[in-house]
């Protein structure tokens, strides 16, 4: 049971997800019991609780160090240009399918640097400085 892994009551769980005691029994019941809404899952995944496996008896995940290899993947391909993005789907399917892809052709588009809140964008060589 996944209230029981991460050493909660139910009372501690029913709390966490918003709901009285008497509900967080019926959540449990393997028969006849009620189905948790999406406000609870949400409050109770917030805290670190398994929802795929609250839901559906099955671990969403039990490899965390891909997990977190895949999203530093999926942060570095979000920062990239729209062309670059594409030019990196392109590479990984030909990596998946065996091959072994040719160095890009093509010039690659610098990512755009973040800029900080409030501050001025820097002058185009356009623009004169005064």
């Amino acid at each position: 049971m996944e209230r029981s892994r991460l050493g909660l009551s139910q009372s501690a769980l029913a709390e966490i997800g918003g709901v009285s005691r008497e509900t967080q029994l019926n959540y449990e019941k393997k028969e006849g019991g009620s189905t948790p809404n999406c406000v609870y899952l949400t409050r109770v995944m917030e805290k670190g609780l398994d929802v795929m496996f609250i839901l559906t008896g099955k671990r969403a995940s039990t490899d965390w160090a891909l997990d977190a290899m895949l999203r530093t993947v999926i942060d570095d391909l979000e920062r990239c240009s729209p062309e670059n993005q594409l030019l990196a789907v392109k590479y990984v399917a030909m990596l998946a399918a065996g091959m072994t892809p040719p160095l890009p052709t093509v010039p690659v588009v610098p990512a755009k640097k973040p800029q900080a809140r409030g501050a001025a964008p820097a002058p185009s060589k356009r623009q004169k400085r005064v």
